[in-house]
């Protein structure tokens, strides 16, 4: 004990002792003294730790390996095991499915519609990246109201051709029943008839037999082969419910037997859809009567009538794409309680000099009519305006319209509310309208064909119609209109 006091109070010999000391330091960062050295205490053998000098000392290279390993691996330390992005017990995010432990969009799955379905039943198609309700190549889940695919969603039918296989319920957006389709040929033999499209009636009149015998309220479609279709006046079974529509490519000519009666009557609380179709040359009558009645008029034609083309009492009616031409007692009439909507039509060429109190369009007895987007040009008549005539006063609106008649009169209807339209009579220039002379049917428009008046380009025409919402999406021939709340297009049915 004396000896180590006495070796621990001596001075050192040299410095050798010290230069020890100061390497350790250097080394480690903390000075270890003799007594240090010297301690009975257990040795450590975990790894040396890191610190900030020692990554300062080994470079900017190792540094930057460093920071990219712990930002892209995230893993547990004690085991250098990588963590998986996912698992049984670690969902993804929304829109995200788990494959060989990682995190994917649908379409680097397997079956994209199968993880999509077994993710979300309302949602089980895979289109890209993303589970949507359907594609236009996959939706037969669109089913019920909503039976076609818009943008990747089941949406409701607005147009006949959405539901190929029977016809769209446009009230209501779904395709009518494919059990109750009834087919007609003029050319298939009569007898032994089925109305189905291996044996067809040869008759239009016999479809309606076949709905009696059914129930005429659940929604049927009435397919008709192209062709000249002369037949008893029609007259569609009370409270029906029906689509008459054209069967392949073609024109159908539908007309009543001479000095017969009208050539298709709608009555007493049917709901009636015409699609495609002419009512044509009926030698004495009118081409088509509503009663009390739904009607549906889309790219129809109502011509050559010996009276009108159309005439309603007490009906709703809806006219689109459609055209009434060269009827000899004027084009259309519609009269009592219902409303009248004719969009992106041409009432032109009706009416005679020598014949009617009317040419184009009448509106009496409290009847509601619009007129948007359409063209009533060149009408003409013995008396009375040739172009628009209101007895009493429902309420009129022309929106967006052409109004023009062969020759003054043209329009006698104080009730009218015209805006955004060319007109030759009924507005004031420059209140958003237009006023025209007879000359510029042919400044607006090009030579017209059966009736039809295409636009020409950059007429005066041009940015007079404002659109708004729920306007026609596209024109007489299927051009789309601007389709912007507040847009400027062509007033008149056609654009360039």
């Amino acid at each position: 004990m004396a000896t180590l006091f006495m070796l621990a109070g001596c001075p050192p010999i040299d410095n050798t002792t010290s230069e020890t000391a100061t390497e350790t330091e250097s080394a480690s960062g903390t000075a270890t003294t003799s007594d240090d050295a010297s301690d009975t205490q257990p040795t450590d053998t975990s790894p040396p730790v890191t610190t900030t000098a020692d990554t300062e000392t080994s470079g900017s290279s190792s540094a930057s390996e460093s920071a990219t390993s712990s930002e892209s691996i995230s893993g547990d330390p004690s085991t250098g095991m990588v963590e998986p992005e996912c698992s049984d017990s670690k969902k993804c995010g929304a829109g995200l499915f788990c494959e060989a432990e990682k995190c994917v969009t649908c379409d680097q799955t397997p079956d994209g519609d199968v993880a999509c379905a077994g993710e979300d039943p309302g949602t089980p198609v895979c289109a890209d990246t993303a589970c949507v309700e359907c594609t236009t190549d996959k939706a037969s889940q669109c089913m019920g109201n909503t039976p076609v695919c818009v943008d990747n969603a089941c949406s409701a039918c607005t147009e006949h051709a959405e539901c190929p296989d029977s016809a769209c319920n446009l009230e209501t957006g779904a395709c009518f029943g494919l059990e109750y389709v009834l087919y007609v040929d003029r050319t298939a033999p009569c007898d032994g008839a089925l109305g189905t499209m291996e044996a067809p009636f040869c008759k239009i009149a016999d479809s309606f037999q076949a709905m009696i015998d059914g129930d005429v309220t659940l929604g049927w479609t009435v397919k008709i082969k192209p062709g000249n279709y002369i037949e008893v006046p029609l007259v569609v079974p009370d409270g029906a419910l029906v689509t008459f529509t054209r069967w392949g490519d073609g024109a159908v000519k539908i007309r009543a037997a001479d000095d017969a009666g009208d050539t298709l009557t709608i009555q007493n609380a049917s709901k009636v859809f015409l699609d495609r179709l002419e009512f044509k040359s009926n030698a004495d009558f009118n081409g088509v009567v509503c009663a009390s009645a739904d009607v549906f008029a889309d790219d129809v034609r109502f011509t050559a009538n010996r009276l009108q083309g159309y005439e309603s009492t007490d009906c709703n009616t809806k006219i689109n794409r459609s055209v009434l031409f060269d009827n000899d007692g004027g084009g259309l009439a519609s009269y009592g309680a219902g409303t009248t909507h004719v969009m992106n039509s041409y009432i032109s060429g009706n009416g005679t000099q020598n014949f009617g109190d009317y040419g184009g369009v009448r509106s009496a007895q409290g009847n509601e009519m619009h007129l948007v987007f359409s063209s009533v040009v060149n009408n003409l008549s013995q008396t009375g305006p040739r172009s628009l005539q209101c007895v009493d006063d429902g309420p009129v609106e022309v929106r967006n319209s052409v109004i023009i008649g062969f020759a003054p009169p043209s329009v006698d209807c104080p009730q009218a509310v015209i805006t955004n339209s060319a007109v030759d009579e009924g507005a004031m220039d420059g209140d958003t309208n237009l006023i025209a002379v007879n000359a510029d049917i042919m400044n607006f428009f090009d030579m017209p064909t059966a009736g039809v008046y295409p636009a020409k380009m950059d007429s005066p025409i041009k940015d007079l119609a404002v659109w708004k919402t729920g306007d026609p999406k596209a024109d007489f021939n299927g051009t789309p209109r601007v389709n912007t709340d507040g847009g400027t297009d062509y007033a008149g049915a056609d654009k360039p």
